[in-house]
């Protein structure tokens, strides 16, 4: 995959004086492990490894920024804060229902019938073995 414009103007802004990114971003920018670093590693082809990537964004001090920046901006490609697309997507739906107070998907429970049974004798009064 190609290293998109964006991430290119991002990184390109903090080596320029001329330019007015954001304070806050370039203040992590030049902050961050990946600084100087092949920006290609970053943006894996299909079925490539995100390993060495995100062995970069490990420890890296500015990693919640990082992803926030991808997050909130709704950057599509490559390891951001040490995290892969999909797992922003997922990162974002669930930010979604927590703001709209959904519950998120919960695994079904199954429940063994004996361990029903036991509760409905406990309700009643006790467990009946039959000897009366």
């Amino acid at each position: 995959m190609t290293v998109p414009n964006s991430f290119l103007q991002l990184v390109h802004s903090v080596a320029d004086p001329d330019a007015t990114p954001s304070l806050s971003a370039s203040e992590w920018i030049a902050r961050a492990n990946c600084l100087g670093v092949d920006p290609a590693l970053f943006f894996p082809g299909q079925g490539e490894s995100t390993k060495e990537a995100k062995e970069v964004c490990t420890g890296c001090t500015v990693r919640v920024e990082c992803l926030e920046y991808a997050i909130e901006t709704g950057e599509r490609f490559g390891i951001w804060g040490g995290k892969s697309e999909r797992e922003r997507r997922r990162m974002r739906g669930d930010r979604r229902r927590a703001e709209r107070q959904l519950p998120a998907p919960t695994p079904l429970v199954v429940v063994p019938a004996t361990a029903i049974e036991h509760e409905q004798d406990e309700q009643r009064g006790g467990c009946d073995v039959g000897f009366h």
